[in-house]
């Protein structure tokens, strides 16, 4: 098969997978393509503006520092193509780009009042061009990439699918936009269309910040982002407001294990508000990420220097030693004669800075360091144990439990166990909350308001009028700073059964009905909220169903 017969079925066959089409990019810059809808490549001019084409030349010309063979780039309003770079015996063989597609449902009259100043036929060709574009959820961006790049190893065999992120970093005008090539200019329409992060991640990106280990971070961090952006898109109709909401998530998550490992309380927060307020003023989903991922650096590196500045010089010294040699055997003397201390001052010193004694010290950095490799890779207890400083498995399996309140391999199949249920919890959660506001719709005025609480961690979901899904502190509902001392979501959870009350929020007087359900392993409570102006239930005593007496109900 023929190079040009080759790039020809690849564009053929990813248009017939996933309704998409792509164009090929030669390595003179001249654009191609099957052309199944005759509007593609106008349409890809019109919302690229020459940035694609540009940031394309610098990896054709050898300009680029980038080494990858994919990209996922966002342009302008969060229009999205995959670019797959082809090799050819070493050299650029040029890039197949995914026509723009895009996250949100576009309204035209929105779109008429931004591009109100051009000409009124551009105008109305730019609109055109972007209600054109296919709506993806961000969820199949990489899995679009991984189809096109699929093609072009089984043509190629030389693909290695590791997308990176990018956009907005190439001036377009640098570059003007060649006129396609006539190589594939039939038209062809085919008969028949063939459309966070998990407990394991946050637990790395949270061991990461708390040892100030930048090179970790940023090595779970650059993970995550190579396989998806962490988020629900479910939970709003705003894709990009939920995606803002999951980045600012993660960057508080962030300050408090920066401020939990001794980095400085107050320069933490005034940081941590500054990239907020930056997420906040962008929609470039590609400029968020790389905030998100400057910012925990940063804040990895407040907590390596707050580790470093806490001590004294000989404290410093020894932690230094122990966290480098931590699989060796480290005694009290060998570590005195690195700080250059006696072993009866150092030793003292170590108790008086940490509060912890020399093995003890010792011990959690050879645990900390243990339940890395446990989040990482599967390996035996006998290996896991020699390779952390501990020659017999069975002492390291009691200092392990010691530290952890289980043993490894308890602690191993919980991270996978978490990981797993925290998916399932959220998808069955999100699902009731909708179905329970639907029946709220359909028997209108029973009651005003449902949500679903979790009483332990505090937290309640509710779903707005809008359709989104919003989280808060279970409390918050209540104008309270904490959860009150007669709390039914508490007593639902701990005595598994129904129980209601009368409660104030502000003004307003609830009836409030709690009931206990388990969405995938997890308990959570329904509250069912209905106000009233009536004072039909005596609320000085939080009553069962099973015990409700005459004198309990309603006043007729």
């Amino acid at each position: 098969m023929e190079y040009e017969e080759k790039i020809k079925w690849i564009l053929t066959t990813f248009f017939r997978i996933t309704q998409i089409e792509a164009l090929y990019f030669d390595s003179q810059m001249n654009a191609t393509s099957c052309q199944f809808q005759a509007h593609t490549y106008d349409d890809f001019c019109r919302l690229s503006m020459g940035e694609i084409e540009a940031f394309l030349k610098n990896i054709v010309t050898g300009e680029s520092n980038e080494s990858t063979d994919s990209y996922t780039y966002y342009l302008r309003h969060n229009f999205i193509c995959n670019i797959s770079v082809l090799n050819n015996d070493g050299k650029c063989g040029g890039a197949i780009i995914t026509q723009p597609v895009v996250l949100n449902t576009l309204k035209k009259d929105e779109l008429k009042l931004k591009y109100a100043t051009l000409p009124s036929e551009e105008r109305d060709a730019c609109i055109a061009a972007m209600l054109r574009a296919p709506i993806v959820s961000q969820d199949r961006i990489i899995p679009i990439g991984g189809t096109l790049d699929s093609l072009i190893k089984h043509i190629f065999g030389t693909a290695n699918f590791k997308p990176v992120m990018c956009g907005g970093e190439v001036d377009p005008l640098s570059y003007q936009l060649m006129q396609p090539d006539k190589i594939f200019s039939q038209q062809h329409k085919p008969s028949q269309p063939y459309r966070f992060g998990g407990y394991s991640t946050y637990f790395k990106i949270k061991n990461a910040i708390s040892t100030g280990d930048t090179e970790a971070l940023l090595n779970v961090f650059d993970l995550i982002g190579n396989d998806n952006i962490p988020m629900d898109q479910h939970a709003s109709k705003d894709i990009i407001r939920s995606i803002k909401n999951r980045f600012i998530e993660g960057c508080a998550m962030g300050s408090f294990f920066a401020i939990e490992a001794q980095a400085p309380y107050d320069k933490t927060r005034d940081f941590i508000k500054q990239i907020i307020r930056e997420i906040e003023s962008t929609d470039n989903i590609n400029d968020m990420y790389n905030l998100v991922r400057s910012a925990l650096k940063t804040l990895t590196r407040y907590v390596a220097m707050a580790r470093i500045n806490g001590y004294s010089k000989h404290i410093r010294l020894a932690m230094e030693h122990i966290e480098k040699h931590f699989a060796e055997e480290i005694t009290l003397e060998s570590l005195a004669q690195v700080t250059g201390t006696s072993k009866y001052y150092l030793s003292s010193l170590i108790k008086k800075e940490t509060g912890l004694s020399f093995t003890d010290i010792i011990n959690r950095v050879r645990i900390e360091k243990s339940k890395k490799m446990l989040t990482e890779s599967k390996i035996s207890l006998a290996t896991l144990s020699l390779s952390v400083g501990f020659a017999n498995s069975n002492y390291f399996s009691k200092v392990f439990k010691q530290h952890t309140g289980m043993t490894p391999t308890k602690f191993s199949n919980s991270i996978l166990k978490s990981a797993d249920e925290d998916a399932k919890s959220k998808d069955i959660l999100r699902a009731l909350l909708n179905q329970l506001s639907h029946a709220m719709e359909i028997f209108s005025g029973i009651f005003d308001l449902v949500r679903i609480v979790d009483p332990i961690l505090n937290k309640a979901w509710v779903v707005h009028p809008s359709g989104k899904i919003l989280e808060s502190t279970c409390y918050d509902f209540w104008s309270r700073k904490q959860s009150c001392d007669k709390c039914i979501s508490h007593m639902a959870l701990n005595r598994n059964k129904s129980f209601m009350k009368l409660d104030q929020e502000d003004v307003n007087l609830f009836f409030v009905l709690a009931t206990p359900i388990t969405i995938g392993g997890t308990k959570f409570v329904i509250n069912l909220l209905k106000k009233t102006e009536d004072n039909f239930l005596n609320c000085t005593k939080v009553t069962g169903f099973d015990d409700l007496t005459a004198e309990h109900k309603p006043n007729h």
